[in-house]
């Protein structure tokens, strides 16, 4: 395979060439997926973030006065690193708990926490009451 210059690549792009988007997630998907499964994140998050760059980038691109001074790879990374510590940033007053092929999102304030998911939890052994509001310490 021949390698595209950024300049054809954002030719391409404002062309509508819907190929280059495969040729870029071909170059770049895996290490881009890699950074959010090694900083807490699972596939499907992988896959989202990526997606949600991929979008941020074209948006960007179609821009006339866009001008990419580096590969474009490192530009797809520095869109999805801010997207994906913005996202950690948001989870981070929650905690996530897996159980029984269920993920549950517990906010450490409980009383925001449902009273069926309380009673999911406690059916399961999690919290001593169904209405404990120490589901999270």
């Amino acid at each position: 395979m021949t390698e595209i210059s950024t300049e054809e690549i954002l030719e391409l792009i404002r062309n509508s060439d819907k190929g280059v988007w495969d040729i870029i997630y071909r170059k770049h998907g895996k290490m881009l997926k890699k950074f959010v499964l090694n900083n807490s994140g699972n596939e499907e998050d992988a896959n989202d973030i990526l997606q949600e760059t991929m979008v941020a980038a074209y948006v960007n691109m179609q821009k006339l006065d866009f001008k990419l001074t580096c590969n474009v790879g490192t530009y797809l990374f520095s869109i999805l690193r801010f997207k994906w510590l913005a996202e950690l940033k948001r989870r981070g007053s929650k905690k996530t708990l897996a159980l029984d092929n269920k993920e549950y999102i517990i906010p450490y304030n409980t009383t925001e926490f449902g009273a069926i998911e309380k009673e999911e939890l406690f059916s399961s052994g999690w919290c001593s009451t169904p209405h404990s509001h120490n589901v999270c310490t």
